[in-house]
C-alpha cells in the first residue's frame, strides 16, 4: 500500500472515529436524560429506544477502529506501539464499548449494581473519548 493511501486511510479513521465519539458523547447525554426521567417518576421510553438501538452498534464501531488504526500505523511506522498514549487510550475504549453492552443486558433484568456501573463506564468511555480526540488531532498534525 502506498504512503499516500496509508496517510488518507489515517484521516478517514480519524473521521469515521471522530464520529462515533460524538455518537458515544450524545449516548452518555440520552442515559443521564435517562437516568433523570427515571429518578422523576416520568416515562424513559421515548429516550430509551434510541439509546437501546445505537448501543450495540458502538460497541461493535469502536473496536472496529481501534483494530483500523492498528493495522493503519502498523502499516506505515511498523509498529501499533508508535503513539503509545493513542494505543492504550484506543486498547481501553475497545474494551469499554463492549463491556457496557454486556453491563447494558444486565439493565435489562432490572440490576441496580449494573445500572450503577454502566453510568459510571459510561462517564469514564466519554472521557477517555475526549482525550483520544485530542491525542488523535495531534497525531495528525
Amino acid at each position: 500500500m502506498s504512503k499516500e493511501t496509508v496517510a488518507l486511510l489515517r484521516y478517514v479513521h480519524g473521521g469515521l472515529n471522530l464520529l462515533v465519539a460524538i455518537m458515544v458523547w450524545s449516548m452518555l447525554a440520552l442515559g443521564l436524560g435517562i437516568r433523570r426521567r427515571r429518578a422523576s417518576g416520568r416515562a424513559t421510553l421515548k429516550l430509551s429506544s434510541p439509546h437501546m438501538a445505537i448501543g450495540p452498534v458502538l460497541a461493535v464501531l469502536g473496536p472496529m477502529g481501534f483494530l483500523a488504526g492498528v493495522t493503519l500505523i502498523t502499516l506505515d511506522k511498523g509498529s501499533p506501539l508508535e503513539y503509545p498514549p493513542h494505543f492504550v487510550l484506543g486498547f481501553l475504549i475497545a474494551l469499554a464499548l463492549p463491556g457496557m453492552f454486556l453491563l447494558s443486558r444486565a439493565l435489562l433484568k432490572g440490576s441496580q449494581r449494573a445500572r450503577r456501573a454502566h453510568r459510571r463506564l459510561g462517564i469514564t468511555l466519554a472521557v477517555l473519548y475526549m482525550f483520544q480526540v485530542l491525542l488523535g488531532i495531534g497525531i495528525l498534525m
